[in-house]
């Protein structure tokens, strides 16, 4: 499975997670389960182009340019359909990844004191949790971490899996305690996610790069207006 084929499962389940916003009728268990896939696929999509990337400066520019873009389509979706309490979109949240990943490689691989560069590299990607945890982009926190764990354990799926279990508890703890069942699926849907990252065999696939970037703001315009017109 090439990253191609990914990005767009990834963008079908995004879909379906929003339109039940925009179109209530479309709301129901099945939308809301296969919705929860797009997040994590797209994280380690992020990772995996940090990784690869020809110029890493240029792809988190490209990302915070796209972020901007993005940010205005996103409040009026958000605030005015889903009701959201985030204030930035999730590209601020994969900004914020990338450049803790970006100021993580920087310190360790060419500082020249071992230790002191582990325990910079540690205050620093604190700050940038801090930072964001008051700035509020969607799914905060716990995105950014995501992010920072498929690629720190991109060489181990066992670890990968396990500390992405680990971090959704975290995160859906409050959904959990409930006991409820339709709760406890939707808490570990995001971890079905992994049996497609599994199947991905490193290629690229086709080349689409900027319509995955413009279908983000694109498609919250779209169901916006979808919902005012019906």
């Amino acid at each position: 499975m090439t990253a191609f084929t990914l990005k767009m499962i990834a963008i079908i389940s995004m879909v379906l997670d929003h339109v039940k916003y925009a179109i209530p009728q479309t709301n129901s268990i099945l939308t809301s389960y296969l919705g929860r896939l797009a997040f994590p696929i797209f994280s380690f999509l992020i990772s995996e182009g940090f990784v690869h990337t020809h110029n890493r400066g240029k792809y988190i520019l490209r990302i915070l340019i796209f972020a901007i873009i993005s940010q205005l389509p996103f409040y009026f979706f958000s605030h005015n359909l889903s009701h959201s309490k985030a204030n930035l979109n999730i590209l601020f949240t994969f900004e914020f990844a990338l450049i803790g990943l970006y100021l993580m490689e920087l310190i360790i691989k060419k500082g020249k004191y071992k230790k002191l560069n582990y325990l910079i590299t540690i205050i620093i990607l604190a700050m940038i949790l801090i930072i964001a945890y008051l700035l509020h982009p969607d799914y905060s926190i716990y995105g950014i971490g995501l992010v920072w764990l498929f690629y720190l354990f991109r060489n181990s799926m066992l670890l990968k899996s396990i500390g992405f279990m680990i971090l959704n508890i975290l995160q859906y703890k409050k959904f959990l305690i409930t006991g409820k069942c339709y709760y406890i699926f939707f808490s570990f849907m995001p971890l079905m996610s992994l049996i497609f990252i599994l199947l991905y065999n490193g290629k690229q696939g086709r080349k689409m790069k900027y319509f995955f970037y413009l279908f983000y703001p694109l498609h919250f315009i779209i169901l916006y207006l979808i919902h005012f017109m019906i």
